[in-house]
């Protein structure tokens, strides 16, 4: 049996029966002689979680359950009509039908009730108008089909957003259906969004933990490559000074060997340019040669007189 286990967690106690209810059977007694009290507070928590379990079936006329429920009875929160075969169908869809302008019951249970899909059809369409009833429990209605599933579906889906716990256990419903009914439940679970919070909760700390450790790793690690980087960085910019300090002492070396050549050159030039004065100097006769040149030409004139 599937049960859409959806527990309101509003209703902290179990609301007392009518005084003039009639019982079949005594009610539950939790005695807490003899036993652990943990036992015992457990048993209350289960109760307080879903006050269906811990009471009888209610043997109260349905006539007069119809007008307790019509005129909004306020002791009136928690009813079980398990088991109840002898209600009529009319009498059925006039109980479901009070249920649609209902502010006060919240807990619902016609298990083992021999309900059919046109009975519980009523049912069906006063959640479309119902805002107050939170768990509602058809368990062991053999005439309960697929069909009655998809109307429970459509209404979860389109109008009614309180119910949280639904029962179709042995039932004709298709396990498809009671899938979609519970994947649509859970979304309104409390206890389950609580937990699944807390899930997410969980893994947010351990990843931030994971990446406070790997941040610190990654600072060792960081720490060890920058002081191998920062060592490697001063060795090369070392060699980069070296290597920048000779390029520039080979630039000042040419710039001075440039300027030596250009000295050397521009003191050449004079001496180039005497050069031929130099040589017309030389080509020139001296005035010792002139002189003897002429005293030669005396001599030959004077031949040349005698001569003559």
């Amino acid at each position: 049996d599937m049960a859409f286990d959806i527990p309101d967690r509003s209703s902290g106690t179990v609301p007392s029966s009518a005084p003039n209810q009639q019982r079949s059977e005594p009610p539950l007694q939790i005695s807490t002689t003899g036993t652990d009290s943990n036992d015992s507070n457990q048993i209350a928590s289960i109760e307080a979680e879903d006050p269906l379990k811990g009471i009888p079936t209610d043997r109260t006329p349905v006539k007069k359950l119809i007008r307790r429920l019509g005129s909004d009875d306020v002791s009136l929160t928690v009813l079980k009509l398990d088991g109840r075969k002898k209600i009529k169908s009319d009498d059925w869809e006039s109980l479901f039908e009070s249920l649609e302008e209902n502010s006060t019951l919240r807990h619902l249970s016609v298990s083992r009730c021999e309900i059919s899909d046109e009975v519980a059809m009523s049912l069906v369409l006063a959640l479309v108008e119902n805002t107050t009833l939170v768990e509602l429990q058809l368990n062991g209605n053999r005439g309960l089909t697929e069909d009655i599933a998809k109307g429970f579906i459509k209404v979860l889906l389109k109008s009614n957003k309180t119910l949280k716990k639904l029962e179709l256990g042995r039932t004709k419903v298709s396990k498809k259906s009671m899938q979609k009914l519970n994947e649509i439940l859970e979304e309104r679970d409390d206890r389950k969004r609580a937990a699944d919070m807390q899930v997410e909760r969980q893994k947010k700390i351990k990843t931030l933990l994971s990446f406070s450790a790997r941040d610190e790793v990654a600072k060792d690690t960081d720490g060890e490559g920058n002081s191998q980087n920062n060592g490697s960085l001063n060795k090369k910019n070392h060699l980069s000074n070296s290597m920048t300090s000779k390029q520039s002492e080979t630039s000042r070396m040419s710039a001075r060997s440039g300027n030596s050549s250009k000295i050397a050159n521009s003191s050449d030039a004079p001496y180039q340019r005497r050069k031929p004065k130099r040589a017309s100097n030389a080509s020139a006769p001296s005035t010792s040669s002139r002189m003897s040149r002429a005293g030669r030409g005396g001599t030959t004139a004077s031949r040349r007189g005698r001569g003559g």
